[in-house]
């Protein structure tokens, strides 16, 4: 029987189902083994692919911060130059032209204008009094208000009038 046995395992017939299992078994070792490698190298591209996702998106965000930058400068470069241009208007206003007539009427215009408003608000306010009456004619609780509302007034527009007039004098030559 051992002759028998020794016979079967020396058979080529039996050498060649061995060989094909062996050859499938190496395969499959063979398609895992690449299966990984591939798998390794899908996995790098991706890790590859994520790196570059996330470098563009950093430069785009320096590209953003880059352009808020220069909008800023140039809102800046152009309030500066408006101030510029302001300041200049400023300067001419304040110059004299030469001719005597013209200054004393540029001179007088706030003047002129603010006495005829004066004189219009106060015109109106005395008809408008004298036709509901006078403050005789308002119970208390609106002439409290009306005061208090008057009062406000007179100070917001002193306020108004100290500030401009102060604010738009001419600076002198040792404060430049």
């Amino acid at each position: 029987m051992l002759e028998a046995l020794s016979g079967i395992f020396a058979s080529s017939g039996l050498g060649a189902i061995i060989g094909t299992i062996g050859s499938y078994l190496g395969k499959i070792e063979e398609r895992k083994a690449k299966a990984q490698e591939y798998g390794q190298e899908l996995a790098l591209r991706e890790w590859d692919a994520k790196e570059t996702a996330l470098s563009q998106r950093h430069e785009i965000a320096i590209a953003d911060k880059e352009i808020q930058r220069a909008e800023t400068e140039g809102a800046i470069a152009l309030d500066a130059r408006e101030a510029d241009g302001w300041v200049e208007s400023i300067k001419q206003s304040g110059k004299q032209s030469g001719i005597v007539i013209v200054d004393a009427i540029r001179g007088l215009m706030r003047p002129v204008i603010t006495v005829y408003l004066l004189v219009i608000a106060s015109v109106i306010a005395y008809r408008i009094s004298m036709l509901v009456g006078g403050l005789e004619a308002l119970p208390m609780e609106e002439m409290v208000s009306l005061y208090r509302h008057v009062i406000s007034q007179i100070i917001f527009l002193t306020a108004t009038a100290v500030t401009w007039w102060f604010g738009s004098r001419p600076q002198s030559k040792a404060g430049r």
